[in-house]
């Protein structure tokens, strides 16, 4: 009599292997991407009181001139606007971020050193901050809370970046001076701002490669600018006091059209996500009614959840189906048993590794799910001798797939590592399973299967009788799918299932931002009757608002695309100009030119614009705009000596009243005390604003002696070009424009630029670059292909290996590019793009394809091919086949339900797999009977 199973020492040790899997994963992290390929450096320094033109000079170009020589920097990129310059550094993707975030660090601080005095600490990210908000909270308007206090709420949370607050309160630190005290002691405000600046400041001490020496001599509080001695016997005191007033916020912010406090966060580039939001959530919670507006970190937990309940789905799918197809309950159940096993173990094994359990590695589950059975299905077909042989070699075909793809690119392989290590320890746990289990506790039986006497002579001659039709058929198949194939749109980034449409709607040079607002006023009462909108945000600063849209869930690309156009339709009167931000890059091509002529890259760029334009190849944005003409004062200094009037006073004059600028900036350190925040400190003058150039010319100015003196005379006052933002590309200054909506692909849109260009007149020292992206997604696509074409290599080398023969290997040679030609059609035909994860399923297709051949002509060795032998392997095998192919598909389709439709990431990789394996077992089973002889 059979002893009860559970007895038995293998048992005892899956138990043991399942408790401790379990314990591992108690520490497991889950993130939704797999590990970041962003290797962004932003660098950010502020010099109040400085124009564009010195800040390029005095900051960019000499930082750029240092940095363009670090190891590892793909491209470097900046700009440099009134009182702030801005840095992005893109790194190779195989640097390692942390080491180049300390070699930027140490040039920055060395190169800062010889900054003026009035510059800023530079600020220095691991971050993109031209990336969209990860989380974006609202608060009611007015806030209890001032800027600065909101932001000390969040920037000490690992992974915080640049954090952007609209609609609350600013304070500035004011310097009342008494005149009078100030020329008794023969100071000036630029004086006492130089003194107070030397004393309130960071200083940094470059010691060795990678470590300095760091002094905080920043102020603590208001009664620190009481003690601070601007000359060495008179301390500020002595001259006026420091106060807290209220400054006007930069933006105006509302939802729903009501003004609120909007506060978004962006994040480091080594983050996690879903990590980072959480604690987001709960830092959020001292405010005053906050209400969370999105949440990226959420919204990547919920496609999470999906892609866990899709795997849940397919488990109980492949033992029902399991179940029904094999003849014994207890034979299911140890089958079925061996999912819940490797799936667990190798969760567990991951974990202890470090690595996170993202989307990734949960669609390596998924599709791991169904073949775990193949190898049971196998094992208890040919019993544990015969059966040895099959599964090895289908383990190693899979290994040898994945082995191509170590040729890949750095930053693609990172991707497709999280589903292949998740796979191939589930297929090796399945094993050691299956010999250590099942080989214990199987029951045998002859008829192990369901069903049996499966028709394959009759197929056979069916098909070998319509001979013509059938190779008409695939020929026509064939000629569709290369057409499919090689007009697939190629998409890169891996784009997270999202309810949320940005745009943004730019107004010309100059426009405030309360003319922004109520110029787009009417477009926040027509978006509040859109019934596709739950909600939406706005901020509108000066020259741009810009728009956060909440949507309906399960909107098709149809209904977004319509939606997209009535919001244009709406924007039509409207006094800006509108685009959207699009997640996906590959639905903008975008351009730039180089030169050193700021005139002459404004007017190439809007030529090259309106060529487009008329060529209707889509919309046109431009990432610049026109600005009204600069007021220049050229001082005429032989003249000054007359009056005693020297330059500086002038200059002194005119910044006081019509630019009042921030001669420096208090940073206090970090405190527990709340009233000891960050304020800008700035000196304001009295009189009121003069905009008039006649007014400039009638000003008075004291000269030496103390005589008021009319500018006038003095000056010549003339119009200037105005360019606003200088933006440099390696170091040379660039202009940019893109092509958004366009209806054409990457090669057509790159073939319209080239044909705009050769139309053109360009001048001398404007070089023009474009297609970057086209250029790495050919790249990559010659890369993915090459990778296509060594696997099957190799595998082609494992099946003579196995076979000892060419004529089976050749067969199942042949069969596996017409496998992939099927699943790339329908590809082309609903619109999904090959993203990396079809890619993937690409390649997983060609290993099941080669596995299931490897069933079919199991023990045929060298035999020949000949249609007696072929026809008994198929109806001895034919059931292990149908088994494998209905096990893995159930295991993979419940993928099809995760996400929204099509957007879904893993939709096109779960539809792959199924029409991939569909395509491989009709092709297989069409050129058999065409190929073998009688």
């Amino acid at each position: 009599m059979r002893r009860f199973p559970f007895k038995q020492r293998p048992f005892f040790l899956l138990l043991l292997m399942l408790l401790v899997a379990l314990f591992l994963m108690r520490q497991a992290s889950f993130s939704y991407y797999p590990e970041s390929n962003t290797r962004i450096i932003s660098i950010t320094i502020e010099f109040r009181g400085t124009f564009q033109e010195g800040i390029e000079q005095i900051i960019t170009i000499p930082l750029e001139d240092e940095l363009v020589t670090l190891e590892g920097l793909k491209n470097i990129s900046s700009v440099s606007e009134n009182e702030k310059a801005s840095l992005t550094l893109l790194f190779e993707d195989e640097t390692d971020l942390n080491q180049a975030y300390l070699d930027v660090r140490e040039c920055v601080e060395r190169i800062s050193a010889g900054f003026p005095d009035q510059v800023q600490k530079p600020r220095i990210l691991k971050s993109d901050n031209n990336a969209a908000p990860v989380f974006i909270l609202m608060c009611p308007s007015p806030s209890l809370r001032n800027e600065e206090e909101i932001k000390n709420i969040f920037r000490n949370i690992p992974g915080t970046g640049q954090i952007d607050v609209g609609g609350a309160p600013r304070k500035d630190t004011v310097l009342l001076m008494d005149r009078e005290k100030m020329l008794s002691y023969k100071l000036s405000p630029p004086g006492i701002a130089g003194a107070l600046s030397r004393q309130n400041r960071i200083v940094s001490v470059l010691m060795a490669p990678g470590y300095s020496l760091t002094g905080d001599m920043r102020f603590k509080g208001l009664d620190d600018f009481s003690e601070a001695m601007v000359k060495p016997d008179t301390k500020l005191s002595f001259l006026g006091q420091a106060v807290w007033k209220n400054a006007p916020s930069e933006v105006i912010s509302r939802v729903n059209g009501e003004e609120k406090t909007l506060i978004g966060i962006r994040q480091t580039g080594d983050a996690n996500t879903i990590e980072l939001c959480r604690k987001l959530r709960e830092a959020s919670s001292v405010l005053e009614s906050p209400q969370i507006l999105y949440d990226k970190g959420s919204l990547m937990e919920k496609a999470l959840k999906e892609v866990g309940t899709a795997i849940l789905i397919g488990v109980v799918t492949v033992f029902l189906t399991t179940c029904f197809f094999l003849g014994s309950r207890w034979n299911a159940f140890l089958l079925s048993l061996n999912i819940p096993f490797s799936i667990l173990c190798a969760l567990g094994i991951l974990s202890a590794l470090g690595k996170d359990i993202d989307i990734m590695v949960l669609s390596g589950v998924a599709v791991a799910t169904g073949l775990i059975i193949d190898g049971g299905v196998v094992f208890l077909e040919c019993g544990p001798v015969v059966g040895r042989k099959p599964l090895v070699y289908s383990l190693m075909s899979t290994l040898l797939v994945f082995t191509a793809l170590i040729f890949l690119p750095l930053s693609v392989k990172k991707m497709f590592g999280s589903i292949i290590w998740p796979i191939t320890l589930i297929l090796a746990l399945s094993l050691f399973y299956i010999f250590s289990i099942l080989k214990e506790a199987m029951i045998y039986q002859e008829d192990a299967f369901g069903f049996k006497n499966l028709p394959v002579r009759a197929l056979f001659d069916h098909i070998r009788n319509k001979r013509v039709l059938f190779i008409t058929a695939t020929a026509g198949i064939l000629v569709l799918s290369l057409f499919s194939a090689f007009n697939v749109n190629l998409q890169k980034d891996l784009i997270l299932p999202d309810n949320s449409l940005f745009f943004t709607v730019e107004y010309p040079a100059g426009t405030t931002k309360e003319l922004v607002a109520k110029d787009l006023s009417p477009l926040e009462e027509q978006l509040k009757e859109l019934d596709e909108i739950r909600y939406f945000s706005t901020e509108f600063r000066s020259e741009k608002g810009s728009f956060n849209l909440q949507l309906q869930k399960g909107l098709s690309v149809k209904q977004m695309d319509s939606l997209k156009k009535r919001i244009r339709e709406m924007n039509r009167t409207r006094g800006g100009s509108l685009f959207f931000r699009e997640p996906d890059r590959s639905k903008t091509y975008d351009i730039t030119l180089l030169g050193h002529n700021r005139k002459e890259l404004y007017t190439t760029a809007r030529t090259l614009s309106a060529a487009l334009q008329a060529e209707s190849t889509g919309h046109v944005i431009l990432h610049f705009k026109e600005r009204p003409d600069d007021l220049c004062l050229t001082v005429d200094i032989p003249s000054l000596g007359q009056v005693l009037l020297t330059p500086r006073a002038i200059f002194q004059k005119l910044s006081r009243t019509l630019n009042h600028p921030v001669w420096l900036k208090w940073v206090p350190p970090d405190s527990a005390r709340r009233e000891q925040e960050r304020y800008d400190v700035r000196i304001f003058s009295r009189e009121d604003n003069i905009t008039d150039e006649q007014d400039i010319r009638d000003m008075l100015i004291l000269d030496e002696s103390g005589e008021p003196q009319v500018l006038g005379p003095f000056i010549k006052v003339e119009e200037r070009e105005s360019f606003g933002r200088i933006r440099h590309e390696r170091g040379v200054r660039s202009v940019s424009l893109s092509l958004a909506g366009s209806s054409l692909s990457r090669r057509d849109q790159k073939a319209a630029v080239a044909g705009a260009l050769n139309k053109m007149d360009i001048p001398p020292g404007i070089t023009i670059n474009h297609g970057r992206e086209y250029k790495e997604e050919q790249e990559t696509a010659l890369f993915l292909t090459s990778a296509l074409v060594l696997a099957m290599v190799l595998l082609f080398i494992l099946l003579i290996f196995l076979f000892e023969a060419i004529r089976i290997p050749l067969l199942l040679f042949i069969q596996i590019p017409l496998s992939l030609l099927l699943p790339l059609m329908t590809l082309y035909f609903l619109s999904i793009p090959l993203s990396l994860p079809v890619f993937f399923a690409l390649i997983l297709v060609i290993g099941i394809s080669v596995n299931n051949g490897i069933v079919l002509f199991n023990g045929m060795g060298k035999g020949d091919l000949d249609r007696d032998s072929v026809i008994r392997s198929f109806e001895a095998h034919g059931s292990s086949l149908i088994i494998s192919l209905t096990t893995t598909v159930a295991g993979v389709i419940p993928l099809l339900f995760t996400g929204d439709g099509t957007a879904s990431p893993l939709w096109g990789l779960s539809l792959t797999i199924c029409m991939g394996l569909a395509g491989s077992v009709l092709f297989l089973l069409i050129l058999t009977p065409l190929l073998i002889r009688e």
